[in-house]
């Protein structure tokens, strides 16, 4: 994950470096609404006439059009970003599962492979979704969960980092190498050596795939730019507003709402922690099937 002021691997700092990034928007936001009602006081009245008026509002329609388009395009990559996340977990369970299917079909001397698989998958689980750990231990030995557990009681690292990452690429090493060692007996036995070693591969890919969506952020040029539009939309409305308590009300929930808009598109971008982490689900229900 590249380094960014607003983002964290961690699910409760990621929380927080989200509320703090929202609350900027809300203070700058609010802020710049009682500065354009303080700016109208001091403005001579020729700069607020009805002319000028006209005139600023029109070029404000501008800059809200914009400010929407650009609030728009962020939501909708910051949803693509958690259902690709989403859709690359269902393939790798799937796949995870369509491994155990080809070397149970294989025969006993894949008996050890298949119990890598599934201790692998428990593990992996563990570590990077602990919530899930009630669920895993339904479905596997209690020597199993204790050996994962054992290895997953830090804070849940994201996939791509370098604890998950030894942890893939120890297990890939192992699977490769077992399958290459089989001596298939017949033209049956050879195909599923085949698919088992293309399966394994695609697992691989398809890991890498993740490691690069997690990595994946919102670029920050485009966060400061709805910022500075935002302020300037606020000062505009704060520069034509009546002083009322009606007024400032309704300026305050606007306030909250862009600084919540900008909340939901940083938690929903951080596919792997926060409030809005996406779930194993796809993989304990691989990790059901397995070994079966």
């Amino acid at each position: 994950m590249r380094p960014g002021w607003w983002r964290s691997r961690r699910q409760g700092a990621n929380v927080v470096s989200a509320l703090a990034v929202a609350f900027v928007f809300f203070a700058s936001a609010l802020g710049a609404a009682l500065f354009g009602i303080f700016l109208r006081g001091r403005l001579p009245e020729h700069h607020v006439s009805e002319h000028s008026r006209g005139v600023i509002i029109l070029s404000t329609k501008l800059v809200a059009t914009m400010t929407a388009l650009l609030l728009g395009l962020l939501i909708s990559s910051a949803n693509d970003s958690l259902q690709g996340f989403s859709r690359g977990l269902e393939q790798m369970g799937a796949r995870f599962a369509t491994l155990d299917r080809l070397l149970g079909a294989y025969g006993p001397e894949t008996r050890d492979m298949r119990h890598d698989l599934r201790k692998h998958m428990v593990l992996a689980l563990v570590t990077v979704w602990p919530e899930e750990k009630g669920r895993v231990a339904g479905l596997v030995s209690p020597e199993d969960l204790a050996e994962a557990g054992a290895q997953g009681d830090s804070p849940a690292p994201v996939i791509g980092s370098p604890q998950v990452s030894r942890l893939t690429h120890s297990f890939h090493a192992r699977m490769e190498g077992a399958l290459l060692a089989l001596s298939p007996a017949d033209a049956a036995q050879r195909w599923r050596q085949s698919e088992a070693l293309r399966q394994l591969g695609m697992l691989a890919e398809e890991h890498w795939l993740l490691v690069e969506q997690v990595h994946s952020t919102v670029p920050p040029t485009l966060v400061f730019l709805l910022l500075v539009w935002l302020v300037i939309l606020f000062t505009t409305f704060g520069l034509f507003a009546p002083r009322n308590a009606t007024v400032t009300t309704v300026f305050v929930l606007c306030a909250l709402s862009a600084s919540a808009a900008i909340f939901v598109i940083l938690e929903m971008n951080s596919v792997t922690s926060g409030l809005m982490k996406v779930s194993g689900e796809p993989l304990v229900k691989a990790l059901g099937v397995i070994g079966r």
